[in-house]
């Protein structure tokens, strides 16, 4: 008769498998490793053999009450200072994924915002970075480069209106700020939904200006 190999490896090495899958879970029993084994055991081995897994269970909120209440949980618990901690150390970690791009994108964003950031909401001045880094590599001319930043953020206003505003702007020598600055003040301070369509215009421009030949100077 053939053996069971695998039943006989187990239990010759004294393998524990509560035991093991404490030790290969995570941070499980970083409190107290006693408290973490007997705490596994307790579910493994919970009334009826298994763990309670089915919500609608009548029989399942007592049981978490109960388990919630067991010393073994309190040991495992972290106090509220830790908890606390630890939560502000994972805050910082995502504010710094979702608020701070990296590399030359995420510094063409921090520009854009440090100057337009009352001007114009900070989606749409995202959109005009990304727009700007295509734009320079694109090969097209800078009145082209202009409109393929901003035209879809007034789509209804037509193309030849466009082409209008943005001659100044694409005829303006490279860096020449003192432009863009006069057509941005052209525009009344007023949050962006309460601006005319030609006022958004107007102002797209100049930031995709701006945006443009901060991102050909960092191509260089």
């Amino acid at each position: 008769m053939a053996k069971d190999h695998s039943s006989a490896s187990t239990s010759g090495s004294g393998f524990d498998s509560t035991e093991a899958a404490v030790n290969l879970s995570p941070g499980f029993n970083q409190a107290d490793p006693t408290a973490s084994l007997s705490l596994l055991t307790s579910l493994l081995t919970a009334d009826g053999g298994s763990y309670v897994w089915d919500p609608t269970d009548p029989a399942t909120e007592a049981y978490l009450a109960d388990l919630e209440a067991s010393p073994d949980m309190a040991a495992m618990m972290p106090s509220d200072a830790e908890a606390e901690a630890q939560w502000q150390g994972l805050a910082q970690t995502l504010a710094i994924l979702w608020d701070e791009p990296e590399g030359t994108a995420g510094s063409l964003m921090s520009a854009l915002s440090t100057k337009f950031s009352s001007r114009m909401p900070q989606p749409l001045l995202n959109q005009v970075a990304t727009q700007a880094q295509q734009a320079v590599i694109s090969g097209q001319s800078l009145a082209d480069q202009l409109l393929s930043c901003v035209q879809s953020m007034v789509p209804q206003l037509d193309p030849a209106d466009w082409r209008v505003m943005a001659r100044p702007l694409a005829y303006a020598m490279r860096d020449q700020r003192d432009v863009v600055d006069q057509v941005a003040d052209s525009v009344a301070v007023r949050d962006w939904q309460d601006l005319g369509e030609l006022e958004q215009a107007r102002l797209s421009l100049a930031i995709a200006r701006y945006a443009i030949d901060l991102a050909a100077a960092e191509q260089e």
